[in-house]
């Protein structure tokens, strides 16, 4: 499995996310008309963690959340569920061993063409490969 796959399966699993969203938490690009509300997420950037100058199975991901809502509270209740879900959390999901997590970021946005408001939110995820 990939570290992908680990956070939808962790995402979809998570009761006040699950609640909100339900199963609508896809990768890097929505669906054409989706229904609100719904997330998507991407890998901002990632790199391998070297110790004594030798590569480890440690990698180090930045993802980023943008959670869409048909309110500006619609989009901050399901950012704040990401926030919870993710906060300082480790564990194994889907055989992935998840060894840290680290909220970055947070900010709104309001998309004038879709009439969409939208939360982002970075996260760390440290995780072995």
């Amino acid at each position: 499995m990939s570290i992908e796959d680990a956070i939808v399966a962790r995402m979809t699993g998570y009761a006040g996310l699950a609640a909100l969203v339900s199963s609508r938490i896809y990768a890097v690009q929505a669906p054409q008309n989706p229904t609100l509300p719904y997330i998507v997420f991407e890998r901002v950037s990632s790199s391998k963690i070297s110790l004594m100058s030798a590569d480890t199975d440690v990698s180090e991901a930045r993802f980023q959340f943008t959670c869409y809502g048909s309110t500006y509270t619609s989009a901050r209740n399901v950012v704040e569920q990401v926030r919870q879900c993710w906060q300082r959390y480790s564990g194994t999901v889907s055989s992935v061993v998840i060894l840290d997590t680290e909220i970055e970021t947070d900010q709104d946005e309001f998309d004038p063409d879709t009439k969409e408001y939208y939360s982002i939110m970075d996260i760390m995820i440290t995780h072995r490969e």
